[in-house]
């Protein structure tokens, strides 16, 4: 009947165009004679202006010159063109609904239906309701279904709606299984033709997606709700929900599980060889097919012949289709499962060394029986290039380096810029922050140290810069350089000056500990001439073992005590230094060049007033662990033990700096600011400092020497 009406309409509109025009016209002139309007009806004519051409040019259509002619065709015509368009393209799903189920529809069409126009409509309609092997109806039964109710169909049964009725009511539904499907999938589908925002792809969802996604029995639900319109909006839910609540649990089937009850097994998940998720269940591999709109995932057998399926949603197995084939069942899931996690473990951790992280995942596996060679290596690469995915490419020079960290992330934990300096004249990078900064300007004291295997391979050494506040040794300047040099030295401590000013900042330390290198010396005085130079006590004593065992003194330093005793000088006062080397030590020193050679040495360069590091730089008469730069060796061995190889990636190194040590620092920060004193654990260090402290008390005292004084206390200093 719609469809009917529609044709109708367009015949109509498609007559209106042919003579309606004329009839408007004269309904407009007696609108205008009516009504108050001065309006004149007049269509004028145009001159046609005329174009030169060429005689070869093809003869274009004469021109409309009648205005009324003109003003037809272009505004009437082209008008009515459209709403004919529109109409019937808005309503051509329409057209192909009735096409497939009209027949079904009417039951007076369907009585009067030949059997060969019968059977051509059940062909068409199991067409449509097929996709790929699925179908939802078998045709050639339907056939003869219909052919079997027709007979037996009451004569008041006049359309689809009161069929489905009589076949619920009577139970007919094992009777007539394809009529009963076609019918309630016919009326399923909304179709309005009043709006036309249905359309014919409603059936389409009808049979992928809500075939997948419900059951036959909610599919069947829908139906009757859909037919019995009335009836359920006259529901009482309030009733219905507490009927639902007392049933019994047991009785209520959510899901129908097509294969076995499948809670017994755990899902688990695991990552493919090209990065893909993979599903893990009952010993098969399953890929990912879909989702679909109610968040129901579709994973597949990994095998591509195989046809078994998994529907999954929010982690828990709600339908398995399909059975495996003899070739799906994998060996190896258990080495891919290890392989995910090491990859995870991997990324989470990128200083963990690969070796580290795949012996301790065969260990939790428990797999190390079933485990070769061949296996770690595979492993050990999977790691590398997990790894290798989440960090860009390690720069292949300097020039890389400066251009590469522009364009990476160099924002702190605390969202803090921490590059503070990118020159590619001096190819000088610092990091450090503005938190960092402020803290360095409070502290009085600084230390320098650098470390020279574990920056990244393009530099020479990492030059840090370290601050003491609230007994809080705190890293706080990160440098990266290609030498040694004093002018490098120089521009480091320049720019990091500069930086502070830029924060209304003055750094200017009382004093630097750093060890006896001439350059970083020099360098300080130029920025700082007043500044106190401290040697670093634990370095003085390193560079004179070292010229002893230059000498060929070891075993005389294991069995002669003369040469340790010359380590207790760092604990005078410097003015006792010379006095106390040329008459305490020289009268007991044991006759041997090796012994003159040493003394020497330790003359030339340490005691000497035109000495490079006299001992007003590194002597003095205290027991305080602040005159070395014990804590710098400390921040880099704990900072070399991050990384698994020397001289690691740039990105790994900037990646564990701007995370891991400036994380820490800020920790320091926060305890140094809120007064939480640090006390040393270190009973050694501890008992190494009492016994100093007691000995300098004698020695102030009088009650010991000055020679009995440094054969004491050089003890708790010894190298070996």
């Amino acid at each position: 009947m719609a469809v009917d009406s529609l044709n109708n309409f367009c015949n109509w509109i498609q007559e209106y165009r042919d003579i309606g025009f004329n009839k408007s016209i004269i309904e407009s002139r007696q609108f205008i004679e009516k009504s108050s309007y001065e309006i004149e009806l007049n269509f004028k004519n145009k001159r046609i202006a005329k174009k030169k051409k060429m005689f070869s040019y093809e003869h274009t259509d004469e021109p409309i010159e009648n205005g009324e002619e003109k003003f037809r065709a272009d505004f009437f015509n082209s008008m009515i063109d459209g709403i004919l368009h529109d109409i019937k393209w808005r309503f051509k799903s329409l057209n192909e609904y009735f096409e497939y189920f009209g027949f079904i529809y009417d039951m007076n069409i369907l009585r009067s239906i030949s059997k060969e126009d019968l059977y051509n409509h059940r062909c068409d309609l199991g067409t449509v309701l097929q996709e790929g092997e699925k179908s939802d109806i078998q045709s050639f039964e339907l056939y003869e279904e219909l052919q079997l109710i027709i007979s037996s169909l009451p004569d008041f049964i006049k359309d689809a709606k009161q069929l489905i009725k009589y076949i619920i009511e009577n139970n007919l539904q094992e009777i007539y299984p394809n009529v009963y499907i076609t019918v309630r999938i016919m009326l399923t589908i909304p179709v309005s033709t009043a709006s036309a925002e249905r359309s014919f792809s409603k059936l389409k969802i009808i049979k992928n997606y809500l075939r997948n996604t419900m059951t036959q029995e909610r599919l069947s639900a829908l139906a009757v709700l859909s037919i019995e319109t009335k009836i359920a909006n006259n529901l009482n839910y309030e009733d219905i929900l507490k009927t639902f609540s007392e049933a019994k649990s047991r009785k209520v089937h959510f899901f129908i599980y097509s294969v076995r009850h499948i809670s017994v097994f755990k899902m688990e998940f695991v990552e493919s060889k090209r990065g893909k998720t993979m599903l893990i269940f009952d010993g098969f591999k399953y890929v990912f097919s879909y989702t679909s709109q109610t968040n129901i995932t579709r994973w597949r057998c990994f095998m591509k012949n195989c046809r078994a399926n998994i529907f999954e949603k929010e982690k828990v197995i709600l339908e398995m289709k399909g059975d495996h084939g003899d070739n799906c069942s994998v060996k190896n899931i258990d080495r891919q499962k290890l392989a995910t996690t090491c990859k995870r473990k991997a990324v989470n951790d990128i200083c963990q060394r690969p070796r580290k992280i795949i012996l301790g995942e065969i260990n939790d596996f428990g797999v190390s029986s079933t485990m070769t060679t061949n296996d770690i290596s595979a492993l050990r690469k999977c790691v590398y290039r997990a790894r290798r995915q989440i960090l860009p490419m390690n720069p292949k020079c300097i020039a890389d380096i400066h251009s590469a960290i522009s364009s990476v992330n160099t924002l702190t934990t605390n969202d803090e810029e921490f590059l503070l300096l990118n020159d590619e004249i001096s190819n000088i990078i610092i990091f450090s922050c503005n938190t960092n900064l402020k803290m360095l300007c409070k502290s009085e004291i600084i230390y320098v140290d650098a470390t020279f295997s574990y920056c990244p391979s393009l530099f020479t050494q990492l030059f840090t810069i370290h601050g003491l506040v609230n007994t809080y040794y705190i890293p706080l300047v990160f440098c990266l350089l290609l030498d040694k040099k004093t002018e490098s030295y120089k521009e480091v401590l320049f720019q990091v000056v500069q930086k502070c000013l830029n924060l209304n900042l003055i750094f200017k330390p009382q004093s630097i500990t750093i060890d006896f290198e001439i350059a970083i010396h020099q360098a300080v005085l130029l920025i700082w001439p007043s500044v106190v130079v401290v040697g670093c006590r634990f370095r003085l004593i390193q560079s004179w073992y070292r010229k002893i065992q230059e000498l060929g003194l070891i075993l005389e330093y294991k069995k002669n005590d003369w040469l340790k005793h010359t380590f207790g000088l760092t604990f005078l006062d410097p003015s006792e230094v010379s006095d106390c080397f040329s008459f305490d030590l020289m009268s007991d020193i044991p006759d041997d060049s090796k012994y003159s050679k040493y003394a020497d040495y330790i003359l030339e360069n340490y005691i000497d007033e035109n000495s490079n590091f006299p001992p007003n730089m590194w002597a003095s008469h205290s027991a305080t662990l602040n005159r070395t730069t014990n804590n710098c060796e400390s921040f880099h061995s704990h900072f070399n033990q991050t990384f698994y190889k020397t001289h690691p990636s740039f990105f790994t190194f900037l990646q564990i700096l701007k995370d891991t040590i400036q994380t820490d620092t800020y920790i320091k920060i926060n305890s140094a600011q809120n007064n939480i004193k640090k006390i040393s654990k270190n009973k050694k260090i501890l008992n190494h400092v009492k016994t100093t402290e007691d000995s300098i008390t004698k020695k102030k005292s009088n009650a010991i020497s000055r020679y009995t004084f440094i054969k004491t206390v050089s003890f708790n200093y010894k190298i070996f």
